[in-house]
């Protein structure tokens, strides 16, 4: 049976041939200096998939049935995971390029082609995320990864560095939600601001001007009905 990799170089070998008139030297050039070796790493990523799947939908079908879907399972994904990464790699290179354009030059560019700012952050993050890891499995989590996960992990440097790690030491899927969940419950903790009773600094403050007022002069008195009139509108609103 040929290789994924072989049955890739066939598909373009055929799109070569319908596509006479196109120069598909450019083609030529990524995939021998870029595609191939992403290719490679998704194939071997690939070999550790699940089809545990398929095995409860082809009850009834033989073993060549399965091999095929196994087969095709593998190059999909293959094909969705390069087409995600290779967009992600050539906007970060923008980005990167013009980025901190004082003009904008980014999201005009983004505009021009079509792309939507949100979507092309996505790629990024996803591209990213993917670079900074070595291990397959880790890898392979990261492309099956919702993109508000991955969104958590690069927002903070501490909790990136704390993902990575998790990821890297063989944490699964299940193990890295855990820590996102963990990190988003401190994250809340942190920010619930405490309520407080003003209502005896009120009454001071309140008895304090009513005693005062008569040495008050007009222009702070002139405030004080101001910032009286709003509390009023707060309240009564």
């Amino acid at each position: 049976m040929n290789s994924l990799k072989e049955k890739l170089e066939a598909k373009m070998n055929e799109l070569k041939k319908n596509n006479s008139g196109i120069d598909m030297s450019i083609i030529e050039k990524n995939e021998t200096k870029e595609i191939n070796p992403l290719t490679t790493k998704l194939e071997n990523i690939s070999k550790s998939l699940d089809f545990s799947f398929l095995d409860e939908i082809c009850l009834e079908e033989n073993e060549e049935i399965k091999n095929f879907l196994k087969e095709k399972t593998a190059l999909l994904f293959i094909q969705d995971s390069l087409t995600k990464l290779k967009l992600g790699e050539i906007l970060e290179d923008v980005f990167i390029k013009i980025g901190n354009n004082k003009n904008g030059l980014y999201l005009k560019w983004l505009e021009g082609s079509g792309i939507n700012s949100r979507t092309a952050l996505r790629y990024r993050n996803r591209y990213i995320l993917f670079s900074k890891l070595t291990r397959n499995s880790a890898q392979q989590i990261v492309l099956q990864l919702a993109h508000e996960d991955i969104e958590k992990i690069l927002a903070d440097e501490n909790i990136a560095k704390r993902a990575i790690n998790i990821l890297e030491n063989g944490g699964d899927k299940s193990s890295l939600k855990s820590f996102l969940i963990e990190q988003e419950a401190i994250e809340f903790k942190e920010n619930i601001v405490p309520v407080v009773d003003y209502r005896n600094n009120i009454e001071n403050i309140s008895k304090k001007i009513s005693q005062e007022w008569d040495n008050i002069d007009n222009k702070k008195q002139n405030k004080i009905n101001k910032l009286f009139k709003k509390i009023q509108e707060i309240i009564e609103n």
